[in-house]
């Protein structure tokens, strides 16, 4: 017959209390196994990096025997030593880089994939954390039970086995975050302070004066395009405004003239139209005072018969130097009888 071990025996120890302990497998919280994070793109190499990078080989063909350091110091010398001119092509190179890197480095952290990663790191801290909540929980419990056990007595006490970290070791939890996070500072700080890395300020100093001085003649340069361009328009722009003024003046000329034709015209028009009138006035003034004079002067046929008898009669009796005519009641004196008496006939 099997004995419970939990009852109290008579031969052990009177102030202990046997309780059944908890395992804590039943409480752990199995992890997910840590995601791989995304490779993140390579950084561009530095201007003494590239240049070390081109005359490595060539300086340990020269200095075979020499360590690594010492060629290091004399690549170090040569990149000190060479022209600026020489050191700008590298510099450009890099700056190029840095900022395809920059915008390689954007896209890297708005990747669907570093997102997911971020996710499951904060997925990861917060299970740990609801992990360590709950074993502090499960603490507190069995202390209370122990404490409110109707058999506990002053002297008792009870012994917690260890949990077991060697099924942990594959999971993360925050001292292995901790960890990671140290190291990663420390290379980056590391990486920072290093005189491989960190560019002289001169240099950069340099480079931005450079960039300036290529961005001021871009802009000269542009500059010098537009007041061009501006110019050529301005001379079309003249040209234009030239040949309209010409033509506008042509066209008022034109128009001057024809309106002085039509002031000539009519003023040509004018003058004969007062002429006519005139003209008109006249012979019809004439014309009415000839009818008056044919009215009064004009003697009947009787007293033409006379005139023409007495002056017979005087003809004879006058002399022939001194003859007389009346016409038309005149008295006119002629040398030659015969002709006027012949005129008269």
């Amino acid at each position: 017959m099997s004995v419970n071990p939990f009852m109290p025996s008579t031969h052990g120890h009177p102030n202990f209390n046997p309780s059944k302990s908890v395992s804590t497998k039943n409480y752990s919280i199995e992890m997910p196994r840590a995601t791989k994070q995304p490779k993140p793109p390579d950084k561009p190499l530095i201007p003494y990096m590239r240049y070390s990078k081109k005359v490595w080989d060539d300086v340990k063909a020269q200095y075979s025997d020499l360590k690594v350091w010492e060629i290091s110091k004399i690549v170090g010398q040569m990149w000190r030593d060479l022209d600026e001119n020489e050191k700008q092509k590298y510099i450009e190179e890099f700056e190029v880089e840095k900022l395809e890197y920059n915008e390689l480095l954007k896209q890297y952290h708005s990747s669907p994939a570093y997102q997911s990663w971020i996710a499951s790191l904060k997925t990861k801290e917060n299970e740990e954390r609801e992990g360590v909540m709950m074993n502090k929980k499960r603490d507190k419990r069995s202390h209370n039970q122990m404490h409110n056990s109707p058999q506990r007595s002053d002297g008792r006490f009870s012994l917690q086995p260890l949990e077991s970290s060697d099924e942990n070791d594959e999971y993360f939890s925050a001292k292995h975050l901790a960890a990671a996070r140290y190291y990663r500072n420390n290379k980056l700080v590391n990486d920072i302070f290093t005189e491989t890395v960190v560019p002289e300020s001169r240099h950069a100093f340099d480079v931005k004066v450079q960039v300036l001085r290529r961005q001021v003649d871009s802009l000269t340069v542009y500059q010098k395009k537009m007041v061009d361009e501006l110019q050529q328009i301005e001379e079309r722009f003249q040209q234009k405004k030239h040949s309209l003024l010409e033509s506008s003046e042509r066209f008022q000329n034109e128009m001057n003239k024809r309106f002085a034709q039509n002031d000539l015209d009519t003023t040509l028009k004018d003058h004969y139209r007062r002429t006519l009138i005139k003209t008109m006035e006249m012979m019809k003034g004439e014309q009415q005072q000839q009818d008056n004079n044919t009215n009064v002067i004009k003697p009947n046929e009787t007293q033409q018969q006379n005139l023409s008898s007495s002056s017979t009669t005087t003809n004879h009796e006058s002399s022939p130097n001194d003859d007389k005519i009346i016409i038309n009641g005149d008295e006119k004196t002629n040398g030659n009888s015969s002709n006027h008496s012949n005129d008269n006939n």
